[in-house]
């Protein structure tokens, strides 16, 4: 509701409940309020995608630092 109108918020949530109910209604699901299963698979990705990210070592960090604070002076 704060990024958009509050009749645009309404209706998003309403199709996201509708939406809900009818997956639970056609597959005949009962809601399951428990999202353990969702949450490792959540974390297992996070871990993934975070041992992928390239280490930077603390003399280049310090390098690119001072080249965005000369790149704002001279702008």
């Amino acid at each position: 509701m704060k990024r958009r109108n509050k009749y645009v918020a309404i209706v998003a949530v309403a199709r996201s409940l509708s939406t809900a109910i009818y997956s639970m209604l056609k597959n005949g699901r009962e809601f399951i309020h428990d999202y353990s299963e969702l949450n490792a698979r959540k974390i297992k990705n996070m871990e993934s995608s975070a041992s992928r990210v390239k280490r930077v070592s603390t003399e280049d960090m310090q390098t690119f630092i001072e080249n965005m604070r000369v790149g704002d002076m001279s702008g």
